[in-house]
């Protein structure tokens, strides 16, 4: 599924053979373990399932049955489906939080920027997480891309989060960095 919609993610849900796929992931759906299952998630986001589809409820169980499994990437991909998707699911999103903060200090750029959005636009980054990931990217902020610190930069403002440590942090990097960002990632910072 996460290759179908790499490829063509607008024309992927009008193939016949997605329907079948999603049914044939849903029947097996013990086979995966936490980046496959993730990995499908992401796919099913990519290919925009709709939110009301079967296959999506078994993910998501599958999903919050082995999220203590999960690693940074797969907790980021998860969370990221989920919000992109627009899925109604929030003992899934209770346990992606605890589990980002448990894994925390093992994520990198990346999984701090998009889980941040992810968490964000579903209304769920909040104390003490967001905290967290707030200091948690300060160190790393100058290494962000312009499209991870512009998700950061949003998911903080979102979530009401103020803290003057990780603003100067957020200004330098724009400030060092502001040559080479596109005007959209410049209008979202």
């Amino acid at each position: 599924v996460g290759k179908m919609g790499k490829k063509a993610p607008d024309a992927v849900a009008a193939l016949p053979g997605w329907e079948h796929l999603l049914r044939l992931v849903s029947d097996r759906v013990v086979e995966f373990g936490a980046q496959g299952l993730s990995n499908i998630l992401w796919g099913a986001a990519m290919i925009r399932v709709p939110p009301s589809h079967p296959s999506l409820a078994v993910l998501t169980a599958a999903c919050l049955a082995r999220i203590d499994t999960f690693s940074p990437q797969a907790l980021t991909n998860t969370a990221w489906a989920i919000a992109t998707l627009h899925l109604p699911c929030s003992p899934l999103i209770a346990a992606i939080e605890a589990a980002c903060l448990r894994e925390l200090p093992q994520f990198n750029q990346q999984d701090l920027a998009n889980t941040a959005w992810a968490m964000a636009s579903l209304g769920a980054l909040r104390a003490p997480l967001v905290g967290r990931m707030a200091t948690a990217a300060v160190p790393l902020v100058a290494s962000f891309r312009a499209q991870e610190l512009a998700n950061l930069a949003w998911a903080l403002a979102v979530s009401r989060h103020a803290d003057p440590q990780v603003t100067a942090s957020l200004a330098r990097a724009v400030h060092d960095g502001h040559r080479g960002y596109s005007s959209q990632c410049i209008a979202t910072l």
